[in-house]
């Protein structure tokens, strides 16, 4: 496949950004007004074939609540990289599955946060500069060591035995203001 677009397009754009979204989600990042279009039709097309998977899912259950979370897939990644001419490696996509387990509705209270903090700074004419959520990790190989280990990408040192892991690290302009904050959803239950 060459080129993909219109809705399809749109939701790897958009997992591109939030890398985890529920159908429900996408339809409030606007993706598509139509969240049964999503689940019905665009969606299993997206994540069918060993070529052209460009979604992995998985389905997770609460009581007799469901949902189905979606992440970028690497021929999706490779796909967008390629229509929008940047590198690969500046997309963060799915290698190995969603590992989403332990923290289902704390991230998507934080995803949902995302989506509408990036609609009200739009809305105030301004830029998200920059969103890093407390899920993504860097390599870090040490020096005489086979093995390398994951660091958090959000863990700010306050002193040699203390650390804070916020939720989001996040800068922010508009006009002639920029403004840069962390920030920590509270977690509560019952709240998919």
């Amino acid at each position: 496949m060459d080129e993909l677009t219109g809705v399809p397009y749109k939701v790897l754009q958009a997992l591109r950004v939030y890398q985890y979204l529920t159908p429900g989600q996408m339809a409030l990042a606007g993706v598509s007004s139509e969240k049964y279009l999503l689940k019905a039709s665009v969606l299993p097309k997206m994540r069918e074939g060993k070529r052209n998977k460009f979604v992995n899912y998985q389905k997770f259950e609460k009581g007799r609540k469901q949902a189905y979370v979606y992440a970028l897939a690497g021929s999706g990644a490779e796909l967008l990289a390629r229509q929008e001419g940047i590198p690969l490696e500046n997309i963060n996509y799915s290698k190995g599955g969603i590992q989403f387990v332990d923290d289902y509705e704390h991230r998507l209270n934080f995803t949902n946060f995302h989506i509408l903090f990036r609609q009200w700074v739009d809305s105030v004419g301004g830029e998200v500069v920059r969103f890093q959520p407390y899920f993504e990790r860097v390599e870090i190989k040490r020096k005489g060591h086979k093995k390398s280990f994951w660091k958090k990408k959000n863990l700010i040192t306050i002193s040699p035995d203390e650390n804070i892991e916020p939720d989001a690290l996040c800068k922010f302009s508009y006009g002639d203001t920029t403004r840069v904050f962390a920030l920590e959803i509270q977690r509560e239950k019952n709240n998919i």
